[in-house]
């Protein structure tokens, strides 16, 4: 019966935790997503150059800390050479936000699995 109870407590907390992880990432995800939409982006697509998200990278940063997420600079300027997935040599909105969310995410094994996917892509064309 104790057993049985603590069971529970366990998964509901796991429950508690999950749902606070998702609210966390979809408030990084639109506040990403309201930074990238205040630089200069050119094209159809509405796509940024890396020098324009470069200085954007102490806003990533505040996200990152308002949030008690753990990076390094180091980390985001890297993020920003690895975010042009569709290898344009720009920076579209969605790229930006996936690059951003999977720092704040960190290794996980779904994410290994997409960048496996991007990288065949990638090299497919």
């Amino acid at each position: 019966v104790i057993s049985e109870a603590m069971f529970e407590k366990n998964i509901l907390r796991s429950d508690e935790k999950r749902r606070e992880g998702d609210a966390m990432l979809k408030k990084i995800s639109e506040r990403s997503g309201r930074l990238f939409d205040s630089i200069k982006s050119t094209g159809e697509d509405q796509e940024a150059a890396r020098s324009e998200l470069l200085k954007l990278v102490p806003k990533v940063a505040k996200i990152f800390e308002d949030n008690g997420l753990p990076y390094t600079r180091h980390d985001l300027v890297c993020m920003l050479k690895l975010m042009d997935t569709d290898g344009s040599g720009t920076i579209n909105r969605a790229e930006f936000i996936r690059g951003v969310l999977q720092i704040a995410e960190e290794v996980r094994p779904v994410l290994i699995m997409e960048l496996h996917y991007d990288s065949l892509a990638y090299f497919k064309r």
